[in-house]
């Protein structure tokens, strides 16, 4: 693909197709058309972080660090719609060209994120208070016939909770 800029910022920097940054206006220290060196920014809950890209942009001695995929869809996909993100078709945050960025809804968000196997779940989560070990240990108590409110009382939680573990409908993915 043939790299295409695109001016953003009151013309003060570019974007490409393939999410590089480039300064076009020089300032005080700074050298006209060097591309910008992004960092890494480290987002997310729970034991599973996302990596995105950011760059400082400065304007008359305003600094900010806008996303790159936020600021290569909107050069190249058009201004955000009202209620949609940003969403990385593969999955891979580090790959901001425009092909493989869309506009979506965070609904269609999470579908997404949960088809690839990217959302956090289980013991992973930043708020579980069960291992994968206590809800095996759960169910077998259950099913040995201890009851819910003793198994509740035993694991410091609500029976509703208990209830959920023992019929499925939480911890899925245990077997």
């Amino acid at each position: 693909m043939k790299e295409r800029w695109m001016t953003i910022r009151d013309g003060f920097y570019e974007v490409s197709n393939l999410g590089r940054i480039r300064r076009t206006k020089r300032a005080s220290g700074t050298q006209k058309g060097k591309i910008l060196t992004p960092k890494r920014c480290v987002c997310g809950r729970g034991r599973k972080k996302y990596v995105y890209l950011k760059v400082a942009l400065s304007i008359d001695g305003e600094i900010t660090q806008p996303f790159v995929h936020t600021l290569v869809a909107e050069a190249f996909l058009g201004p955000k719609p009202l209620g949609t993100t940003v969403n990385h078709k593969d999955g891979n945050k580090m790959n901001n060209a425009w092909t493989n960025l869309e506009y979506v809804t965070a609904k269609e968000n999470a579908l997404h994120a949960s088809r690839l196997g990217l959302l956090v779940h289980g013991e992973d989560h930043n708020q579980a208070k069960l291992t994968e070990q206590d809800v095996r240990d759960i169910r077998e108590l259950s099913n040995s016939g201890v009851g819910l409110r003793e198994l509740a009382r035993q694991y410091k939680l609500n029976v509703s909770t208990i209830h959920a573990v023992v019929h499925r409908k939480t911890w899925k993915h245990v077997k």
